[in-house]
């Protein structure tokens, strides 16, 4: 009688643990869904204000832009040519800085043809061509403000943002990939960013590139995430049909009105994966717990000795709490790392686009400012700014490969480029230069900017090591077999010690003194080089000046195309 009590209670309360237990899981899992929905709440409304953020950033643009071309056109006595030279050059730098503007166009009313137009110079030469004759086309009257999408042939989808300037137009064209790609940061989760004009933007966890999500991937219950904002979880099949895997997601969508640009929805989905572990985690401990206590009834039969399985089993239990807990504390370690490792990936375009804002702002500044004092500090701004801009330009020249597009380069028409660019820094430093080519120099097989930017590179150095009244001498020679050129450029500096000369090619060496040089612009020169199948080499004597030496293939049809 007294087993079979014993045993009667031990069931009873194996039942009641077993109910107690599940009872506890469905109370947590009910609060770790309601605290994922608040964490995810507020990381999709960060999204949609830093999403606002961006698009109000192109109207800033617009204005700053816009200001710009009207205070070009009212200088008193300058040329149709010079405002455009003006124009050009400092939409040339909004190009370069701003990653996802592509093209920066000015046009006449009613034209169809640009007065100016920049473009990145990363870009495609036949998309933006394609780009420029977009923001050419007849606009219907009113046509103003964002508007798009607009595909070009490669499956890259551009919007347009149009806007006066006096009586002329101005139609920035936005990458919305790059830019998408700028504005969010996510782990995990999925990003579905939907447009004024209904087009949808995906992005998968792991912080891949945004890309167009096809209509066929959308749940067919996705209607009932309407309203400004609002949570979901998202049922297997749901999951399925959004393309994620089969189990339960959180959708948490918010929405980004940023004054004329229409509203935007920001869909963020995750997975809880996590939860589900932990609900089979607590039920298996459940299971174990059970069975423990039953075998205790078969095996011991008494009271003392099942009260002593359920000691140990117990403490089993808070070890492996311990062990769940400090596995938790590594995970989120690990993501955190990642985190940070994705923002430093990202800070060079993050920094240039504050940076161009705040040059396009000190230029304006300097029209209005009559002191010398105080036109001299906001020139030593710019000229800060554009060493920021530099730096940010080189490290990502540096990073990746640029690609090569051959064509046949004059060599002297380009060295001529590059001294009448550096003409005035040349002057400040009182250096002087002189180019001697040969008369039946061939053209070279180059990539026509890349090949600028050795020069450039090449007389910048050569500039910055010589002492006042110093001489650079740019030789061009023809090499015969193979057809090839021999270009030289020898300054009257200091020279390099020998100890460095085996140095002056690794990525970040300088010379310079500190805050002068990145140590970037060789080794960029020496990676372009030998892209093109190009020789690079350099010769020093100390108190004697130094010669770089290129050798650079000379154009052949057949290399050409």
């Amino acid at each position: 009688m007294r087993s079979l009590s014993l045993a009667i209670l031990l069931v009873t309360a194996v039942v009641t643990v077993i109910a107690f237990s599940v009872r506890s899981l469905r109370k947590e899992r009910e609060r770790l869904r309601q605290g994922m929905v608040t964490a995810r709440a507020a990381d999709v409304r960060a999204m949609a204000s830093d999403l606002e953020d961006r698009l109000r950033d192109v109207e800033e643009n617009g204005r700053v832009i816009q200001s710009l071309v009207e205070r070009t056109h009212d200088v008193p006595g300058a040329s149709r040519d010079d405002q455009t030279r003006t124009l050009r050059a400092s939409f040339n730098a909004m190009a370069n800085v701003i990653r996802h503007y592509r093209t920066l166009t000015l046009m006449a009313p009613d034209g169809d043809k640009p007065l100016v137009a920049a473009v990145d110079p990363t870009e495609d030469p036949a998309a933006a061509r394609a780009l420029i004759q977009m923001s050419c086309a007849p606009r219907p009257p009113g046509a103003q403000g964002l508007t798009g999408p607009a595909h070009l042939p490669d499956g890259r989808v551009f919007y347009f943002y149009r806007f006066h300037a006096g009586a002329d137009e101005v139609v920035l064209s936005i990458d919305g990939a790059i830019f998408f790609q700028s504005a969010f940061r996510s782990g995990e989760s999925q990003i579905v960013v939907t447009d004024p004009w209904g087009l949808e933007w995906f992005r998968a966890g792991g912080g891949g590139p945004f890309a167009i999500r096809a209509p066929a991937r959308r749940a067919a219950d996705e209607g009932r995430w309407g309203g400004p904002d609002g949570s979901a979880w998202v049922s297997d099949p749901g999951a399925r049909k959004l393309g994620l895997p089969p189990r339960v997601t959180l959708a948490v969508w918010a929405s980004a009105s940023p004054g004329d640009l229409g509203t935007w929805r920001v869909l963020l989905l995750r997975p809880a994966r996590y939860m589900d572990g932990r609900d089979r985690a607590v039920l298996r401990q459940v299971i174990e717990m059970a069975v423990g206590l039953l075998m205790a009834v078969g095996v011991v039969g008494t009271l003392i000795i099942r009260q002593q399985r359920y000691s140990a089993a117990l403490a089993e239990r808070l070890r492996s709490a311990e062990a769940l807990r400090s596995l938790e504390r590594q995970l989120i370690s690990a993501e955190k790392l990642a985190t940070t490792g994705v923002l430093a990936a990202g800070i060079a375009h993050e920094v240039g686009t504050p940076l161009g804002i705040i040059r396009a702002r000190a230029e304006l500044l300097l029209d209005d400012i009559d002191r010398a004092e105080s036109r001299r500090a906001l020139e030593a701004i710019v000229q800060q700014i554009d060493r920021i801009s530099s730096i940010i330009r080189q490290v990502l020249d540096f990073s990746r490969v640029q690609p090569v597009e051959l064509s046949r380069v004059d060599v002297a028409e380009a060295v001529g480029l590059a001294l009448d660019l550096l003409d005035h820094r040349l002057r400040q430093q009182q250096v002087t230069a002189s180019v001697e080519v040969d008369a039946d120099l061939p053209p070279v097989a180059a990539d026509a900017s890349q090949f600028q930017q050795v020069l450039i590179n090449l007389v910048l150095n050569a500039g910055d090591a010589c002492e006042t009244g110093g001489h650079i001498q740019v030789t061009a020679r023809v090499v015969a077999s193979p057809p090839r050129v021999r270009l030289e450029i020898r300054d009257s500096g200091a020279g390099i010690e020998p100890e460095h000369l085996l140095a002056v090619f690794d990525p970040f060496f300088t010379t310079k003194k500190r805050g002068e040089g990145t140590g970037l612009g060789l080794p960029i020169t020496a990676s372009i080089v030998r892209n093109h199948g190009g020789e690079i080499s350099l010769a020093s004597t100390p108190g004697r000046g130094t010669n770089v030496t290129v050798i650079w293939p000379a154009a052949v049809e057949a290399t050409i195309g």
